[in-house]
This record gives structure tokens, C-alpha cells and sequence, in this order.
């Protein structure tokens, strides 16, 4: 989903002054301040962003200007799209007194996924997603695709049974967003590089569609 733009703002003349200071500081501070601004005033705004970016004659300015734009594209790519876990599972059966239970135990973790963020750890069994449990085999398709339904950025609520806990610790997770749309015959570091291109090929498109009125 791209953003479509109206008339530019014009950015706060002590903003973009700041974003060449000499001092590290006030230039990093700016930058937030930049970044913050645009977020308020929307879509005008990032044209105003892009139109500095383009045309400033200040490698500095321009520099900034290019991470703020990465900040927002990186945004805008998380507007759309199936959730994401980021892990490898199995499902398992575990202790419930006489009834059967059924879990889905954490055999690998992307590094950097959502999963590693929220704490999850490889070894954990997930034995509820947002209160839902199964007594029934098909867990693990079940939670495959609830969490494919979802949109990237939506929090789910994981109670985990990790070793050496006496209680089943409750994670939540925001998900992040699938890279493509079939992962079962990939390896896992080829995703990993299939989401860091995803997220490039998305920001050099998404930047294309940037009319600097």
C-alpha cells in the first residue's frame, strides 16, 4: 500500500536548521523532531520530507532525510500483508490430567523475528494463543493460520510452558509480517534474505511513488 500525497508542508525552519547543526546532538534531536512531525501531519508532510531529500545540497540533511524515509517506509510496509511469527514448530501432546492436550513447541527462532523481541525461547510450548487451547490434534495448522490471518503490527497473547517454570508464563507478541506467501520448503536463513529484499524492494518502490510537488 502506498501513500498518495497532497500539497506539501513545509517543515519548521529551526527543524531543518537543526538537522545540519554541527553538534551530534541537536542533529539527532531534530531528526525526531522531523520524524515526529511528519507522523502528525501526514501524508503532505512526507512530501515535504522527500522534496529536502532531493534537493538539499547538505549530505548531512540528505542523510537524515533518507532515514526518516526509511523509518516511514518501513511503516507503510507493515499496513498490509499476513502475520508472522518468525519460528519453526512441532506439535506435541502435553500433561493435562486424564484429557489429551495439545501444544506447539518452539524448535527454532529467527533472530531479530517479533518471537525473539517479545522473549519468546526456543524449547518453550506455546499451550494457548489469545485464550484458545486444543484438545484436538491440528494445533499447529490452527495456529499457522490464525496468525496468517492476522495483519502485521496486531498482538496476540501466547502462555508458554517453559522449562524450569512452575506456572505457564503469559507473552504477548505483535506480529510481524510474512515475507512471502509460501515459507513450508524454505530454509530459514533464506527467509531471513527474503525479508530483508522484501523490505528493500518495498522501500525503492515506495520511494519512486513520492511526488515532490
Amino acid at each position: 500500500m502506498f501513500l498518495v500525497f497532497a500539497s506539501a508542508e513545509e517543515i519548521p525552519r529551526e527543524l531543518v536548521e537543526g538537522l545540519a547543526s554541527e553538534k551530534f546532538k541537536q542533529r539527532e534531536e531534530s531528526q525526531q523532531a522531523v520524524e515526529k512531525w511528519t507522523n502528525e501531519k501526514g501524508p503532505a508532510a512526507v512530501t515535504a520530507v522527500y522534496k529536502l531529500y532531493i534537493s538539499s545540497d547538505d549530505p548531512e540533511v540528505r542523510n537524515r532525510c533518507y532515514r526518516i524515509l526509511r523509518v516511514l517506509s518501513e511503516k507503510d510496509y507493515m499496513n498490509d500483508g499476513k502475520g508472522y511469527l518468525g519460528v519453526q514448530l512441532a506439535e506435541e501432546m502435553i500433561e493435562n490430567g486424564d484429557k489429551p492436550r495439545f501444544g506447539i513447541r518452539i524448535t527454532y527462532i529467527m533472530p531479530g523475528s517479533q518471537a525473539e523481541v517479545a522473549g519468546i525461547k526456543v524449547g518453550d510450548v506455546i499451550a494457548s494463543m489469545d485464550g484458545k487451547k486444543w484438545n484436538e490434534q491440528g494445533a499447529l495448522n490452527e495456529l499457522i493460520n490464525t496468525v496468517a490471518s492476522y495483519k502485521p503490527l496486531r498482538k496476540v497473547v501466547f502462555e508458554v510452558k517453559r522449562e524450569g517454570e512452575k506456572k505457564l508464563l503469559e507473552i504477548p507478541v505483535i506480529l510481524g509480517k510474512r515475507p512471502v506467501e509460501n515459507l513450508s520448503s524454505l530454509y530459514y536463513n533464506n527467509i531471513e534474505q527474503l525479508e530483508k529484499e522484501a523490505r528493500e524492494k518495498h522501500f525503492t518502490e515506495w520511494l519512486k511513488n513520492q511526488k515532490a510537488e
